[in-house]
């Protein structure tokens, strides 16, 4: 079953419906640090089990995702979202080592966008992180998966486990499989 979530504006997120995955309490703390134009928000996601994650970037109806690598570490996983104003404004959201940027244009060099100094969600359901006040306006969200959930295959690509993935919808089940980078349609 897939269900909308609101991102706000026109950007909806399709909310995953994944039971068979592990449900973990997780706990996600950062903070800004601002150099001038560059903006940096830096945090690390922790549960009682090491994460692997999916970063989501929603510009309208149209969604890219970056898969994290599948080595994890006891001590959490980092999630970070760069603003950065020069001569061009660039937007980077990471979770992991995986990241998505895009150059968009932001007028006021201070802008930093919302985020909650900390966050609590659950694995296996897609939380938003934070909406981007740019041209275009960008939602950014994440899924965390327990890592126990995953199997690793060559190049750090991981996928979730075939026995866990039986019942999910599109376009979750594709997701959880094929490649590092994708994107699909929030129809």
């Amino acid at each position: 079953m897939q269900r909308r979530i609101g991102g706000g504006g026109t950007n909806y997120m399709l909310q995953l419906d994944a039971e068979s995955l592990t449900s973990l309490d997780i706990q996600i703390s950062g903070a800004w640090h601002t150099d001038g134009t560059f903006h940096d928000w830096a945090g690390t996601a922790t549960a009682s089990q090491p994460l692997v994650g999916i970063a989501f970037w929603t510009i309208g109806d149209r969604t890219e995702w970056c898969k994290s690598e599948h080595k994890s570490s006891d001590t959490g996983l980092p999630i970070q979202l760069l603003v950065r104003s020069k001569s061009e404004t660039y937007v980077t959201f990471r979770v992991g080592s995986s990241q998505i940027q895009r150059r968009v244009v932001i007028e006021d060099e201070t802008y930093q966008p919302e985020t909650p100094p900390l966050i609590r969600c659950r694995t296996a359901t897609r939380t938003h992180f934070a909406q981007v006040m740019s041209i275009p306006t960008i939602a950014l969200s994440f899924v965390l998966i327990a890592r126990n959930d995953v199997r690793s295959a060559r190049n750090g690509l991981w996928s979730v486990r075939d026995r866990l993935r039986v019942g999910l919808d599109e376009p979750w089940g594709s997701l959880f499989v094929h490649g590092r980078t994708g994107q699909f349609e929030e129809e």
